[in-house]
């Protein structure tokens, strides 16, 4: 007898095709434009200011490896440093800009987020003018990615 429990269906074929495919692209210190929309989702709304008119915020994804959920670690960018252990990342567009990382844990960006737009109708993209940390951010961001979570500013649990 035929056990249909153990066959893939069409369905879980493309989930996995999806998962391989966003997880090449997005790799650990690539950079992002993430809509605001989607980090209000992710984040406490008593950590993030819910009324925001912003249209974007940078975001850092720090996938160590594979996904092996249906969601990616994203570190949330800011213009302001949060916390000792924030790592700064600049870009060469408006005036060299700093932006820091390490405010808040890593957020889980579900894949969904990642292959289709927002709910504001504005997909997850990647920085234009800087898409990877050099290497001297990403040894500071794997070194970020070791502070144990009662470090980070506000104790959340990841």
């Amino acid at each position: 007898m035929h056990d249909e429990r153990n066959v893939p269906t069409l369905e879980m074929a493309e989930k996995a095709r999806d998962i391989r495919l966003i997880a090449t692209l997005v790799t650990f210190g690539t950079l992002w434009i993430v809509p605001e929309d989607i980090w209000k989702a992710v984040i406490e709304p008593f950590r993030y200011d819910k009324n925001s008119d912003r249209k974007n915020h940078p975001g850092c994804s720090v996938l160590n490896s594979t996904i092996t959920d249906t969601v990616i670690p994203v570190l949330h960018g800011t213009s302001k440093k949060h916390g000792r252990h924030s790592v700064p990342v600049q870009f060469k567009t408006d005036g060299n800009r700093t932006t820091w990382f390490g405010g808040l844990p890593p957020r889980q960006i579900p894949i969904s987020y990642w292959k289709q737009p927002s709910i504001s109708e504005e997909k997850i993209t990647p920085m234009k003018d800087k898409g990877m940390l050099d290497e001297h951010e990403i040894k500071a961001m794997r070194k970020l990615m070791t502070v144990q979570p009662s470090e980070w500013p506000g104790r959340t649990k990841w």
